[in-house]
C-alpha cells in the first residue's frame, strides 16, 4: 500500500522529489492510522498526500510544482470527477496527482466560502475526514457529515472551475 522508491537519478540530479516522496508516503501512514485503512476517495487520500508534500517543499526548500505551474490537471475533473475516485479509472489522467490535489484544495476553497477559516478547513480535510471515515463504512455519508454538503453537491461546484493548479 506505499511506495517509498527513490531512484538513483535523483540524487545524481539533485531532484527534490527524493525529500517530497517521504513526506508523501509519510502523509499516507498517518491517513491509515487515522482510517483504519480506508482511503477512499482515491482523489481525496492522495489529493491531501500531494498538497502535504507541495506545503513541504514550498516551505523548506522554496520550490513548489504548484507554484511553478508544472502540475498538470486533467480537463476530466470539471466533465467527471467521479473518475477520480477509484485508482483504477484515473490512472492515465491523473499523473502525479494534480487532479487530486487541485480537487482538495478546489474543497478548501468552497469551505472558505462558507466562511470556515483555511486552516479550519485543512483540518476538516487532512484530519477530520479521515476520522470520520473511522467510524462511516460509506465515505460519502463521512463526507456530509463532515463537509455539509454531499459528494455530488461538491462535483457541482467544480463544474465553473478552470482545471489548474496556478499559484505563480
Amino acid at each position: 500500500w506505499m511506495v517509498l522508491e527513490i531512484p538513483s537519478d535523483e540524487f545524481r540530479y539533485n531532484y527534490l522529489h527524493r525529500y517530497s516522496v517521504i513526506v508523501h508516503e509519510t502523509f499516507h501512514v498517518y491517513q491509515i492510522s487515522l482510517s483504519k485503512d480506508n482511503m477512499q476517495p482515491k482523489w481525496f487520500s492522495e489529493g491531501g498526500a500531494k498538497a502535504i508534500e507541495e506545503m513541504y517543499t514550498q516551505q523548506y526548500y522554496g520550490r513548489s510544482d504548484f507554484r511553478s505551474g508544472s502540475t498538470e490537471v486533467s480537463a476530466s475533473v470539471i466533465s467527471n470527477p467521479g473518475l477520480f475516485e477509484e485508482y483504477e479509472t484515473s490512472q492515465q489522467i491523473d499523473m502525479n496527482y494534480g487532479s487530486s490535489a487541485f480537487m482538495v484544495l478546489a474543497l478548501a476553497k468552497e469551505l472558505q466560502k462558507q466562511g470556515i477559516s483555511e486552516a479550519r478547513a485543512f483540518g476538516m480535510i487532512l484530519k477530520d475526514f479521515t476520522l470520520e471515515k473511522s467510524k462511516e463504512s460509506d465515505w460519502h455519508k463521512a463526507f456530509t457529515n463532515i463537509f455539509k454538503m454531499t459528494v455530488s453537491d461538491f462535483y457541482q461546484r467544480l463544474r465553473p472551475r478552470r482545471p489548474r493548479l496556478d499559484y505563480r
